[in-house]
């Protein structure tokens, strides 16, 4: 493989959708680029610096502009793809920039409706439907996003011979025999893309127009897209797929994300997706209160397999859920309900009492209920100035028998307790506990024994980590173990 010259540079074109960013970040890698210059104007260009590649979008600027800017590059890529999948994926991303479009709930859940639709029964929803969902009438939408096809046709008409042309099918396959001659090195098609652009990615295959354009959608956009067709060199063949399949992660369930995603981006509310959705999605309700209405978790985030973790009635989380399945499973234990204490940095429906270690050992103690049969510790451990006094406060709430279930973040993958910085106030920095913690919280000289619980939160079976401390010799023998598992609202020891 030859080294990039001093005075190569490399330039990819193509339309939205067409694989412009694989193929950038295909030839990046096969380069080893020492810039990659995302979607700038053309007249950027001139400031590529060698071994360095562009992506520019054919849609957003005339050609002499474009024309202008590839003066200054050595090599120059056409990326070219079926006009009928460029419709589907160019209908399915255009709701991404309207902010307009996103802001309207209600306009969203009938896209998804229909989404979802399409995909239980593809050939019973037209596709132009969809379209004319959002622009408002089935030829606009053609109109609207395949007009800058059109052009692209002619520009690549006139320029095919100056440019090496890539076939966004042969490139998915790994078919790159021309590109690799073009660039003189090997090529990947398989390519590592910057994560802010991955959202970008749909399907990444080819000929999925034979799954998703219904009969009628056919008989009507043949007319429009067989010169397109012809002139992209993909022949004169139009027929479906006999039994029709699309699948959800590249229909509603793509969109949904890309709207929750974009939505954000626009400094909008997360949207209030319909049951349906969560069914469809494998939300299940929130098992402590019921409720079926979830979005992201803080900072946007999403549980493990990929479901909304915040349940917005309620407030709760993961933790939330997975502690409160050990609080109904310790419980059914006893033939009486026992007292129970929530300590938390913020409020949970449903607890009697709620704050920092101290200020809910100092209302039980005005309350006159200083003995307490079970006392879930919902973080705030790690966050306290003086953990070790606060536990030994909280320890002197339980009774003989009573229990306190941690949250204490995940102990175990570290040997030892880290101190991250000290803070003035009863709050500071953090602390990361480690599998030190028994030692470090004196559970000897309190008189406790822990042991740990690997528990799943009902609602996205993401597992957490919950610690026990007890004095009572029913709740050792019925966790057995140092790890156990919550099944059907039981306590049940599994092995280490």
């Amino acid at each position: 493989m030859s080294k990039v010259g001093t005075d190569e540079r490399f330039l990819t074109v193509g339309p939205a959708k067409s694989g412009t960013t694989a193929l950038t970040y295909a030839v990046a890698a096969a380069i080893q680029a020492t810039t990659v210059m995302f979607e700038e104007p053309p007249e950027m260009l001139v400031r590529l610096p060698a071994g360095g590649v562009a992506k520019v979008l054919y849609d957003h600027f005339d050609e002499q502009r474009l024309l202008r800017g590839a003066a200054f590059v050595s090599h120059r890529m056409l990326l070219v793809r079926d006009p009928r999948d460029l419709f589907i994926s160019r209908l399915l991303y255009v709701v991404s920039s309207r902010r307009e479009w996103l802001g309207d709930e209600a306009l969203m859940h009938r896209l998804l409706r229909m989404l979802w639709d399409k995909q239980q029964s593809p050939e019973d929803v037209n596709l132009l439907d969809v379209g004319a969902l959002l622009f408002g009438d089935r030829q606009e939408a053609v109109c609207r996003l395949m007009g800058p096809i059109e052009r692209y046709a002619g520009f690549l008409s006139a320029q095919h011979q100056n440019w090496c042309v890539v076939r966004y099918e042969d490139f998915v396959a790994g078919e790159l025999a021309s590109l690799e001659s073009y660039l003189d090195r090997p090529v990947g098609h398989r390519p590592t893309i910057d994560p802010q652009y991955r959202r970008v990615a749909r399907s990444c295959s080819s000929g999925n127009w034979r799954h998703w354009l219904s009969s009628d959608d056919l008989c009507h956009l043949r007319q429009d897209f067989a010169p397109l067709v012809e002139v992209f060199g993909y022949g004169d063949d139009w027929e479906s797929a006999s039994a029709p399949q699309i699948l959800p992660a590249h229909s509603w369930g793509y969109m949904t994300s890309l709207i929750e995603e974009r939505r954000c981006f626009f400094g909008l509310p997360s949207l209030t997706l319909p049951e349906w959705l969560l069914a469809a999605r494998g939300q299940r309700p929130c098992s402590i209160c019921g409720a079926l209405c979830f979005d992201a978790g803080p900072r946007g985030r999403r549980a493990l397999n990929g479901s909304l973790p915040h349940c917005r009635q309620c407030g709760s989380l993961e933790r939330h859920r997975a502690m409160f399945a050990v609080a109904q499973a310790l419980s059914a234990s006893g033939p009486v309900k026992p007292r129970m204490l929530y300590v938390s940095e913020a409020p949970l429906p449903g607890a009697a009492l709620w704050g920092s270690p101290r200020q809910v050992a100092r209302a039980c103690a005005v309350e006159g209920e200083s003995r307490q049969d079970l006392i879930v510790l919902d973080h705030g451990l790690e966050l306290a100035r003086d953990d070790v006094a606060d536990f030994a406060t909280l320890a002197g709430c339980l009774n003989d028998g009573g229990v306190i279930v941690a949250d204490l973040g995940n102990p175990l993958g570290k040997p030892r307790t880290v101190e991250v910085r000290q803070a003035e106030g009863v709050y500071g920095g953090p602390r990361h506990y480690g599998l030190d913690v028994a030692q470090r919280l004196r559970c000897n000289e309190l008189g406790l024994s822990m042991r740990v619980l690997v528990v799943a939160d009902p609602g996205t079976d993401t597992e957490l980590a919950l610690h026990v401390f007890s004095r009572g010799e029913h709740v050792q023998h019925s966790l057995g173990l140092k790890f156990a598992s919550i099944i059907d609202g039981r306590i049940v020891a599994a092995p280490v």
